[in-house]
């Protein structure tokens, strides 16, 4: 009798010890509920706000939530409640919280207050942290904001505020980042790894101070970070000028970039022609955009497939002259020995077809179809141009 009563004890542990070794477990009221039972138990609520279509939502499902660390601090700690932004409740919900972006994360009071937000798939270990911020009011979002409100130049203060406005995509990320760079005294401390990462993040600006001195000692730069990540971030806000330039039809913005990329940046003149071709491209000057288009894939090793496939796709769209249609298909080609996608099959279907190689681009046709199947993606261009082409 002894051993029977025994081994039901230990069944029923073994059934209800691990609540937290299940991951999180979700609370199963509504809205409603969820703050009354926050009130009750002293917790904050933790809201997963997803859609069915989510790719990152359904990872965070399988992989992050089944997480035994996760399930002990959440269990713990919080009300979790998970949202369907497109059913239900969390059609007002989304539209009250502003959630656009999905997976979306909240942490909120018993009053409904957003306390923390964070944007996009988390790990187990950065979900763990996300929640320990959120239980720290002072470095919580809502304490974050309030203190930048009172006016605070507490530089750890405002870095992690305008780094956490810029995961969640919120533009105020660039006005609590200027406060940021003018608790920085010396230029020289820019080179600091914090003061990098804010500057890759923040710094949106050619004429800032911050990256006027990137610019200047751009080498130390590359020697502390390596060349490409800041080649990239110089190119980044010339590209940025330029399209603005271009959109605005202000051409002293283009002249200023164009005038940095020429003179300043050390890479052979790549930066320049890129530039050009993306103010032709902004401006809708198609015969522009394809000499420089030819002059920049003729000169540089590309490496990166999309970028050789959206020109192309640009010259299939735009470009009549059937030798510089010959030179997108090879840029296609070659985007496709990188990278043998369907985007880039479509694109070498669609230029076969605009120089009257009607047989080969329906084979290419039904190769990127095929490939599009399996990725899952929009099969409906290509069979367009099947039926077209039959």
């Amino acid at each position: 009798m002894l051993r029977r009563i025994s081994l039901l004890v230990l069944s029923f542990l073994c059934m209800s010890a691990p609540a937290f070794a299940d991951g999180i477990t979700f609370f199963e009221g509504s809205w409603s509920d969820a703050l009354t039972s926050a009130r009750s138990q002293r917790k904050l609520i933790f809201v997963d706000a997803y859609t069915e279509w989510c790719g990152p939502c359904k990872m965070m499902s399988r992989n992050t939530f089944p997480s035994d660390q996760v399930g002990e601090l959440f269990n713990e700690s919080f009300v979790n409640l998970k949202l369907d932004m497109e059913k239900g409740e969390g059609i007002s919900f989304g539209a009250k919280y502003q959630v656009n972006a999905y997976p979306t994360l909240l942490f909120l009071n018993h009053k409904g207050e957003v306390v923390h937000k964070v944007l996009g798939y988390l790990s187990p270990s950065a979900l763990i942290k996300e929640a320990q911020v959120a239980l720290q009011p002072e470095n919580s979002l809502s304490g974050l904001e309030l203190a930048f409100e009172q006016g605070t130049s507490n530089r750890d203060s405002l870095y992690m505020l305008a780094m956490t406005y810029h995961k969640m995509q919120d533009r105020r990320a660039y006005e609590v980042g200027e406060r940021f760079f003018s608790t920085i005294a010396k230029d020289k401390e820019l080179l600091l790894p914090e003061n990098w990462e804010a500057m890759l993040a923040l710094t949106v600006d050619i004429h800032s101070r911050e990256y006027q001195y990137l610019l200047l000692k751009q080498k130390k730069f590359i020697k502390q970070y390596g060349y490409q990540p800041v080649l990239d971030k110089l190119y980044d806000l010339l590209k940025k000028a330029a399209i603005s330039s271009a959109l605005t039809r202000n051409d002293q913005a283009y002249r200023q970039a164009l005038e940095i990329a020429q003179n300043q940046l050390k890479d052979d003149g790549r930066t320049a022609l890129r530039l050009q071709m993306v103010y032709a491209e902004a401006s809708r000057n198609w015969p522009s955009f394809a000499v420089r288009a030819v002059e920049y894939f003729d000169r540089y090793i590309i490496v990166h497939p999309k970028e050789l496939s959206n020109a192309a796709k640009h010259m299939y769209l735009h470009i009549q002259n059937e030798e510089q249609l010959e030179q997108a298909i090879a840029w296609t080609r070659q985007s496709i020995a990188i990278e043998n996608a369907g985007y880039n099959n479509l694109i070498l279907a669609q230029l076969l077809a605009k120089t009257g190689s009607r047989v080969e681009s329906l084979r290419q046709a039904y190769r990127a179809k095929s490939l599009l199947d399996l990725e899952g993606s929009d099969t409906r261009e290509v069979e367009a141009l099947i039926r077209t082409l039959e």
